[in-house]
């Protein structure tokens, strides 16, 4: 095989391996609510009250995105019941101490860390409810259905390290549900892992076209000139 054209692959085959980082993706399948907040009642882990994704952004910064479930039927919102006790809008476990940012819903900051959230134990950090946040299943329009936060150790954090907590539950919500009646929802599963699209980045491309015409160019400035004579 021409050397040149093997260096051109070598070239590609780096530039393609720098993929879209793995994302992370939780499912809000627990009913922990009194009475039961979903369809199939308390205590059931056949739920879809929505998705907690995590995104590796950097070396030591992981996003997490909540998205409650509104579709026909399982629409499902953050409620505050009753001011907090134990019921924080959301908490999560992670096994490194990390910094909370760029809460996205105004009504939220950070919240009690470690916290026990009622029934589902104790989780490493809380999203909490501020002075401002309405109360009661009344406020759940207001406090909506989505939640984005970027955590950050500032060395190495990675999704891995998002565990479940001593009774088996990586997240959990508070939430109205599709009964109508409010309480804790979790997520006691392991997750779908995306590892993002095989399609080469634009970035990749453009730096194999560039080494292919670099490449060329030295093949051409190396070839012996040709003198033509009458």
């Amino acid at each position: 095989m021409n050397k040149l054209f093997l260096i051109a692959l070598i070239l590609f085959g780096f530039a393609t391996s720098q993929r879209a980082n793995a994302d992370a993706i939780f499912t809000l399948n627990y009913d922990s609510c009194s009475g039961g907040c979903g369809l199939n009642g308390q205590g059931t882990s056949n739920n879809n009250f929505g998705y907690v994704t995590l995104h590796q952004v950097d070396a030591s910064t992981v996003s997490v995105t909540v998205s409650l479930s509104q579709d026909v039927g399982l629409d499902t919102d953050f409620v505050n019941t009753g001011n907090g006790f134990n019921h924080e809008p959301f908490a999560f476990n992670v096994d490194k101490l990390v910094t909370v940012t760029g809460i996205s819903n105004p009504y939220f900051i950070v919240g009690p860390s470690p916290d026990a959230i009622s029934g589902l134990g104790t989780f490493s950090n809380t999203i909490a409810c501020a002075s401002n946040c309405p109360p009661g299943a009344s406020g759940a329009d207001l406090l909506g259905d989505s939640l984005i936060f970027t955590t950050s150790d500032g060395s190495s954090l990675s999704i891995s390290d998002f565990v479940a907590n001593s009774k088996g539950y990586f997240f959990a919500a508070d939430v109205i549900g599709p009964s109508g009646n409010t309480g804790e929802v979790a997520a006691n599963g392991a997750p779908i892992i995306t590892n993002g699209s095989d399609v080469p980045e634009p970035t990749s491309i453009a730096l194999l076209g560039s080494s292919l015409i670099a490449l060329g160019a030295v093949r051409f400035l190396r070839r012996p000139l040709n003198v033509f004579r009458r």
